[in-house]
């Protein structure tokens, strides 16, 4: 394994360490369970290089915490499947994966303790992993306090982070990334993001907001799935208990599981239809009409010498 050492607090060797840590999680493309032990164990890699003797430097100041955020979210996005507007810490709890500033104060708790008492390395590594959850729920529990923090919808659909870190089954997608954090094929989102102008309102019932909860739980479009969904689950699930519901039982994670992959897929064909045209589809468009139409277009055609008059 390739090995970045950060000699004389180099602030580009961090940055590049994590870059090529970030780049090898490329094949863990799902929250997987086998996707998330690999990928766990490359921010257990990187933590330990950035929080050695040449990179404790980086918790120092904030910039260089907020440096290691924007190395590690690209592939908490990637594991999760979510959107680019994805938080990064909404991508962290649903990819599974603990921030990356979390894991390296941990392996500096860590040495500075066995240094300290010269205790078992495993029992030390326990209870400073305990630590590392309780400051992570911490710091997502404050967050859901606070108007407009990022990730509030996530924040409340997964209340506890160890119940959800901590299942044994389940794997999350691209649909059911988008029920979790709001960030998918909806009106509301589309409007939020400045994507679509008018209202974000559902056009099947008019005067309801199309988001997570309309389309799952109330969307006359889409009864018949949320029957069979229910039917499915032991009990009756709402926007309250989904997650823990998931949580506790393999099949009512299928279950919600395949009723947002048919719900979502449903939203991304019409939007496929009906989204505005962006400067590189009109140019396509423009492109296609000059070529049905027989006249020249692209590149070679702009270079074309212009036709020579009769001698």
């Amino acid at each position: 394994m390739t090995t970045f050492h950060c000699q004389n607090q180099n602030r580009r060797n961090a940055r590049d360490a994590c870059t090529w840590f970030v780049g090898a999680r490329d094949d863990s493309r799902r929250a997987s369970v086998d996707g998330r032990r690999r990928h766990g164990e490359v921010d257990f890699h990187l933590s330990q290089v950035l929080s050695g003797p040449g990179g404790r430097w980086v918790l120092d100041k904030e910039t260089h915490r907020k440096s290691v955020q924007r190395a590690h979210r690209p592939g908490a996005l990637r594991v999760a499947s979510a959107f680019q507007t994805v938080s990064y810490d909404a991508a962290c709890v649903v990819a599974n994966t603990t921030p990356l500033v979390l894991l390296m104060q941990e392996d500096i708790r860590c040495q500075d303790e066995k240094v300290a008492s010269g205790g078992v390395q495993s029992d030390i590594r326990k209870r400073q992993r305990e630590e590392t959850m309780r400051r992570w729920q911490d710091q997502w529990t404050t967050g859901a306090g606070q108007p407009g923090a990022p990730g509030l919808k996530t924040r409340r659909l997964i209340p506890d982070i160890n119940l959800w870190v901590s299942r044994k089954h389940g794997e999350v997608d691209f649909f059911l990334t988008q029920l979790l954090t709001g960030h998918g094929f909806l009106r509301s989102y589309f409007v939020e993001k400045g994507i679509l102008e008018g209202s974000p309102n559902c056009p099947e019932c008019g005067d309801a907001v199309e988001d997570v909860e309309h389309v799952l739980f109330h969307c006359p479009r889409f009864d018949r799935i949320r029957n069979e969904m229910q039917q499915r689950c032991h009990s009756r699930v709402t926007m309250d208990n989904i997650v823990s519901e998931m949580c506790a039982r393999s099949d009512t994670w299928e279950a919600v599981r395949a009723a947002a992959r048919t719900i979502f897929s449903t939203l991304q064909a019409r939007w496929d239809v009906e989204r505005p045209p962006t400067a590189r589809r009109r140019r396509r468009a423009r492109r296609r009409a000059r070529d049905a139409n027989g006249g020249p277009s692209g590149p070679a055609a702009r270079q074309q010498p212009a036709p020579q008059g009769p001698p």
